[in-house]
């Protein structure tokens, strides 16, 4: 039998999710935010952490990483269970090695860009995989060029940080996570501090990372993204896993056009309900009419009830005579 002749019954590598959760609590203190997570990133598969803030998803992203310790629960890279000493609070990783090797093979996009302000966009791209991967520093730099063009701003290699637009500086940002040459991309809501026309740039370089079926995890509030490039979407609120599933179960057909697979997204009849927004209530991104027609998301759990609004994910707060707020992601 051949060494790449599958067994059957056996895992082989390329079979292991590339990260995997299993019952993962997180606590500050005596606040408990994460709740008993589990998730898995197949290899290929883009998984998309949804919810409102403080749900618990960019804390979540930040544990797969190791940059946030948790209490309990297992992380797993490759079938590679992460090592722990201590316990409950004082639960660190226990093998630096297995820390730097998860790292590098886990490449984080974040908010704010995190550009070394003090080197070129080149520079920042190649400075990892020359210092850290000790990678051949031609090499590296050829492949930064290629990554520079990739996301759309092979101009710009020979540029400083501050020369460039919000939207330019997370793609590269995005282009030195990818010349890590990582197993999968974690991207903690990377739109969210660029504006509407600057988002656009980066959603562009998401969808098309996506059509590569690279692995990644994604935390969004951009529900059309979440749709349109995801394999599976889990819904978190309050650091617990309300909804999962693929994007055609979750969202539906909301004018959303082609998902990723190619087909038009169809929502299961909902009831329609009729909800009143009293006068001084946060409701920002809703109709400003009195009236407005919601179709329930996930279920009631009062006194709450998830609902859609065109795309976007509201969390509202039930009175008996009505709404009493609509509180926007």
């Amino acid at each position: 039998m051949s060494q790449t002749e599958h067994i059957p019954g056996k895992t082989t590598p390329a079979d292991r999710p590339v990260i995997e959760i299993r019952n993962l609590h997180k606590a500050y203190g005596q606040l408990e935010v994460i709740k008993g997570v589990s998730l898995s990133a197949p290899r290929g598969h883009v998984i998309s952490l949804i919810g409102s803030s403080g749900s618990g998803k960019s804390t979540l992203l930040r544990c797969c990483n190791l940059l946030e310790d948790s209490q309990q629960g297992d992380i797993l890279f490759e079938g590679e269970a992460v090592q722990w000493r201590g316990t409950g609070l004082a639960r660190v990783p226990g093998d630096r090695a297995q820390v730097t090797r998860l790292r590098t093979n886990l490449s984080m996009v974040f908010q704010q860009f995190n550009l070394w302000s003090h080197l070129t966009i080149l520079q920042n791209v190649t400075e990892a995989p020359i210092h850290v991967l000790r990678r051949d520093p031609a090499q590296v730099e050829a492949r930064a060029r290629e990554l520079l063009a990739k996301v759309g701003i092979g101009d710009k290699a020979d540029a400083w940080p501050a020369q460039l637009s919000g939207g330019q500086q997370q793609r590269a940002a995005i282009a030195r996570a990818l010349c890590m040459e990582p197993k999968a991309l974690l991207l903690d809501e990377p739109t969210s501090a660029l504006d509407p026309e600057l988002q656009q740039e980066v959603v562009r370089v998401i969808k098309d990372l996506a059509a590569e079926h690279r692995t990644m995890l994604l935390v969004t509030h951009d529900m059309r993204l979440a749709a349109d490039v995801s394999d599976h979407v889990i819904f978190l609120h309050r650091g617990r896993i309300e909804e999962e599933g693929p994007p055609a179960q979750l969202f539906g057909a909301l004018d959303m056009g082609q998902g990723r697979g190619g087909g038009i997204l169809q929502r299961p009849p909902l009831r329609t309900v009729h909800v009143s927004v009293a006068a001084g209530i946060n409701h920002d991104g809703l109709p400003a009419q009195h009236q407005i027609e919601v179709e329930p998301f996930v279920r009631r759990r009062p006194p709450e009830l998830f609902l859609w609004h065109g795309l976007r994910l509201f969390i509202v707060l039930w009175r008996k005579n009505g709404v009493q707020g609509a509180l926007s992601p």
